[in-house]
């Protein structure tokens, strides 16, 4: 492709898709029970970076929007809206003197 307007508009509907996908894939993994998944916070020792996430996706956001998008579009339903839904912030940690990591305050919130 040498025209540039051309390759714009391609990018820009690359990322238009992909965002739609990950809006419609965050709504669906958000009507997931939190009991149904594995915790995982036992398993990172407290020295190590802290997770962001306290629990693992067997599958990611992207994969289950699509999954929701061609199972819709093979059963000819309506095309699903995604929403996106934010996490919390995680806490942060700062590491004292004696070694220990302590509780931070949160961070501001968003304007």
């Amino acid at each position: 492709m040498t025209d540039p307007a051309r390759a714009a508009r391609l990018w820009l509907a690359v990322a238009v898709a992909t965002l739609w996908v990950v809006s419609i894939g965050g709504a669906v993994d958000a009507t997931i029970p939190e009991g149904t998944l594995p915790d995982v916070t036992g398993l990172c020792p407290a020295y190590r970076r802290p997770r962001r996430a306290t629990q693992w996706r067997l599958v990611s956001v992207f994969r289950r929007g699509w999954l929701m998008l061609m199972g819709a579009l093979l059963r000819h339903d309506p095309l699903p809206e995604g929403h996106f839904l934010p996490e919390p912030w995680p806490a942060l940690r700062r590491l004292d003197d004696d070694g220990r990591f302590t509780e931070a305050p949160a961070l501001p919130a968003a304007a």
